[in-house]
């Protein structure tokens, strides 16, 4: 028995509810059939995440509400599966990106980088719902402060809507500094658009000492071609 009853802004008691409701099927069918033909229950995953700050609902909370509520869950007598997405993966990432140029238009400040639309969809098209935290780093990797001041952050490709920020509060963006994006470990690349025919960016594991692992090598010219056929 599979249930998801949604993503990103479900109130802890809707998941709660979702998954009482799987089990109390379960049992209903076992009991029906007169022996335990449903042994696996999918409880899927929902819980949310925050893309400003740290979230306050957490996974201890959302076990006490279940330990309450579907003591079952807990029980030997089924095998629990979860879909936890977003709120393991999102904030294990970040995308860092190089300031190609900086233009003042029309009295805004703009930082022109190499990752727009293109990975960030969502942030592009619905900037209200799904915001991100940026930080800024000078050309020798030194993380930059000073007096914020308000700046758009644009990406490369070619519409006008192609905006990472805008008015944000940050330390004067020059070109050549490293913007790093915070919180971007789900749906941004696995959402990547070939908008321009972009290749999509590498990606990279790091330890405690710093070390990088490749989890994924940037596309290459060929590998994009590719995708638009022979």
């Amino acid at each position: 028995v599979h249930v998801h009853v949604g993503s990103q802004g479900c109130a802890l008691d809707l998941l709660v509810a979702g998954a009482k409701r799987a089990v109390e099927f379960a049992a209903l069918v076992n009991t029906h059939v007169g022996r335990d033909q449903v042994r696996v229950v999918d409880i899927g995953g929902g819980l949310p995440t925050v893309y400003d700050g740290v979230s306050d609902l957490t996974y201890e909370a959302y076990a006490v509400q279940l330990r309450a509520h579907v003591p079952a869950v807990f029980s030997s007598a089924l095998s629990v599966v979860t879909e936890f997405g977003r709120s393991v993966f999102v904030k294990a990432g970040i995308t860092l990106t190089k300031v190609e140029s900086v233009k003042r238009w029309d009295g805004q400040n703009i930082a022109v980088v190499h990752v727009g639309a293109n990975q960030f969809l969502r942030t592009a098209y619905l900037p209200h719902q799904w915001p991100h935290v940026f930080s800024v780093f000078d050309a020798t990797g030194a993380l930059k402060s000073g007096p914020l001041v308000r700046q758009d952050i644009a990406g490369p490709l070619c519409f006008s809507g192609d905006f990472l920020a805008k008015q944000v509060l940050l330390p004067q963006i020059l070109a050549g500094d490293y913007i790093v994006i915070h919180d971007t470990g789900g749906y941004t690349v696995s959402m990547y658009s070939k908008y321009n025919s972009r290749p999509s960016t590498a990606i990279y594991g790091y330890d405690d000492q710093l070390g990088l692992t490749p989890f994924k090598e940037q596309e290459t010219v060929d590998q994009v071609l590719a995708f638009w056929g022979p």
